[in-house]
This record gives C-alpha cells, structure tokens and sequence, in this order.
C-alpha cells in the first residue's frame, strides 16, 4: 500500500507533504532468483516513486484554422529518468467544464469571447503522480457574437 496526496484541478493544494510505502512482507520474502522483481529492482521502484516530482508546463500551439480553435499542448518534466506523462485534465478558464482524462498531451477549445483566460492542466505521469501548471492564454480566436437589447419586431403586413 502506498500513499501520498495528489494535487488535482478541484484540489490543486497538498495537505500532506509525506510519502508511504506499506507492504506486509519484507525484502527477504523476495526472491532473487525467479522471473520476477529482485529485492533492488523493488526497492528501486518504491524510491522512484517515492521521489518523483513532476512538473508540467503549457504551450500555446494555435495555429491559423477556420473553426476558432485555441490550441494548447502539455509537457512533463521529472527528476526520474523514464517518466512520461500518462493523462491530461485541462481546465480552459471560461467557466466550462473540466475535461475528462486524456492520453494525449494536446487539447484545443473554442472560447466564445476574447480575452485573457488561466488555462491549468492536470498531468498524471508513469508513476501515478501527478503535476498541476498554469498558463495565462491571450486568446483572440473566439466566436464572440453581439447581440444588442431589445429586440423590436413589428407585423408589417396591411
């Protein structure tokens, strides 16, 4: 059993900065000998874990399209050696829903109104740690529509 708090976009902060691993066997219960994980190969592993700290940056790569799209891409960084990013949960900053979990590292949005917008996405990488980042998106591709008040219409039939 392990445990270690996990930032999220709902919860971006950590209460428990600590890291544990509970097993109900010690390492002279692994053996060295068979197909499986050596006892290095194990603890290793619960090392990697244990100090991995992921950080995720985000990338504005909106090229010119017809649909208005905003485009976004997310990259991880770990002090592992090996660790990829495996999910990403965006949050576009306009009050719309947060995504589901992604495999792919790009998202686009189509935002209806102009403006500068705090895009955050959330990163699980290899290991199930996770990384939340910020970015301040400048977005002039939007579907802006004015709709002036009120609206007269009069039956012009004699």
């Amino acid at each position: 059993m392990a445990h270690r708090d996990q930032p999220t976009l709902e919860n971006p902060g950590l209460a428990y900065m600590g890291r544990s691993i509970y097993t109900t066997f010690g390492l002279e219960g692994v053996n060295n000998g068979t197909s499986g994980a050596s006892r290095e190969a194990l603890l290793g592993a619960f090392m990697d874990w244990a100090m991995d700290e992921p950080t995720a940056t985000i990338t504005d790569v909106t090229t010119t399209n017809a649909s208005n799209l905003t485009m976004f891409e997310a990259s991880l960084a770990s002090n592992v050696a090996g660790v990829t990013g495996e999910t990403y949960r965006w949050d576009f900053g306009d009050g719309t829903p947060y995504s589901e979990a992604f495999t792919s590292s790009q998202a686009s949005h189509t935002y209806n109104t102009c403006g500068v917008y705090t895009v955050r996405v959330e990163v699980t990488d290899s290991w199930g740690n996770v990384a939340i980042s910020a970015y301040q998106a400048s977005v002039d591709n939007c579907t802006t529509w004015n709709l002036f008040l009120p609206i007269l219409a009069m039956d012009v039939t004699p």
